[in-house]
């Protein structure tokens, strides 16, 4: 290409002078046009964008050169055929996003509509996910509530408490607790004969009216938990952190304790008096931090983080 004769749409007349190579990138073409006494840089952008009114190619790149183009109004063809497809189908996937309260970039982006799009139409059909599908959305981003909205409908149509007791945790990831006591004070609890599903219930609805600080009731939830199910430690990891929050600690540990017994992991518990010291007043939180880094300073030296 050195020494072809090439017309600028604003330069006028020039001559490419060098052509530099570079490793996983379009090469660089300089060009220098005598009207105006300056050479300039370009890449392939500037051609495939119409800058060049004229280009002069040599015989032997010819056939290579006549293919590049045709590939490159090929896709270009594409790409307008996408971009009217975007235009015509971003407004139903706005209202779409919208309604299930999600980033309509979700759905669709400039190259259409996106997985997600599929799995939120079947869910808006009433159409059931395959496993795959309900796993995917599981794992999105910004997607709890519509996780929840999915298995709420999931239980209104198979009557199973455990899809309840799930679209009450997506409600409360979603940060919408309120839902999650909405929606479950509408079951009659007489229905649910599996002990550790009602148990269950109890324990992310008492979670939710941690959420929502009102404690009474989410000791309610947790006590009742306790009872329906004693050998389940999901509900003392949550009367612990109640009891966390209201600064006894003390009593709070003896739930945690219990909780491993039965069975769960130390780290579900930090979990959860790390979401105590991040909402508790600056008296609770520095009597919480000054208990467990006595209890054990190892274990718990990243509480100190949070002492005033």
């Amino acid at each position: 290409m050195v020494g072809q004769s090439v017309t600028h749409t604003d330069f006028g007349r020039g001559s490419v002078v060098e052509v530099k190579q570079r490793e996983k990138y379009t090469p660089i073409i300089e060009i220098c046009f005598p009207d105006c006494g300056v050479s300039h840089k370009f890449n392939s952008d500037s051609f495939k964008n119409d800058w060049f009114a004229d280009l002069e190619i040599p015989s032997a790149l010819l056939e290579n050169f006549s293919a590049w183009r045709t590939k490159w109004e090929a896709d270009r063809a594409i790409a307008r055929e996408r971009e009217q497809s975007f235009a015509k189908g971003k407004a139903a996937f706005e209202s779409l996003a919208a309604r299930y309260k999600i980033p309509v970039g979700k759905v669709i982006t400039r190259e259409g509509p996106t997985f997600l799009a599929e799995i939120i139409l079947t869910i808006d059909e009433g159409s059931q996910l395959t496993d795959d599908q309900l796993r995917s959305l599981e794992s999105a981003s910004d997607c709890a509530n519509v996780t929840a909205t999915y298995l709420y409908r999931q239980y209104r149509r198979s009557a199973d408490p455990w899809q309840l007791v799930r679209a009450c945790k997506y409600l409360r990831m979603a940060g919408q607790p309120e839902n999650a006591v909405k929606i479950s004070a509408k079951i009659n609890e007489g229905f649910i004969s599996d002990t550790k599903a009602h148990s269950a219930l109890h324990t992310t609805v008492g979670g939710a009216y941690k959420d929502l600080n009102d404690i009474v009731r989410a000791k309610q939830c947790a006590n009742q938990a306790i009872a329906l199910a004693p050998q389940s430690y999901h509900p003392h990891n949550l009367m612990g952190a109640i009891l966390y929050g209201e600064g006894d600690a003390e009593k709070g540990n003896e739930h945690f304790e219990k909780a491993v017994a039965l069975g769960s992991s130390s780290r579900a518990q930090d979990a959860e008096i790390r979401k105590v010291l991040e909402k508790a007043t600056p008296e609770n939180r520095n009597a919480i931090v000054e208990f467990l880094v006595t209890k054990d300073a190892a274990r718990y030296g990243w509480a100190k983080v949070f002492a005033d």
